[in-house]
C-alpha cells in the first residue's frame, strides 16, 4: 500500500512537471505569436505610409509636368 502511495505520488509530480513544461512552452509561443502579429502590424502600416508617400511624389511630379507643358502650349 505505501509503495502504491509513493508510486502514486511519483506519477502526479512527474506528470504536474511535465504539465508546467508544455505550460510554459505555450506562453513562449503565445508571447512570439504576439510579437510576430505586432511585427506584421508595424509593417503593414510602414508599407502604407510609403505607398501614400510615393502617390503624392508621383502626383506633385505629374501635376508640375502638366502646369510646364500648359505653359508651353500657352507660349506657342
Amino acid at each position: 500500500m505505501e509503495k502504491n502511495s509513493k508510486e502514486l505520488q511519483d506519477l502526479e509530480s512527474a506528470n504536474n512537471q511535465k504539465l508546467m513544461s508544455e505550460y510554459e512552452k505555450y506562453q513562449e509561443l503565445q508571447a512570439k505569436s504576439q510579437k510576430m502579429q505586432e511585427d506584421y502590424e508595424r509593417q503593414l502600416t510602414e508599407m502604407e505610409e510609403s505607398k501614400e508617400q510615393a502617390l503624392d511624389e508621383l502626383t506633385e511630379y505629374y501635376e508640375n509636368k502638366l502646369t510646364e507643358k500648359s505653359a508651353q502650349l500657352e507660349q506657342v
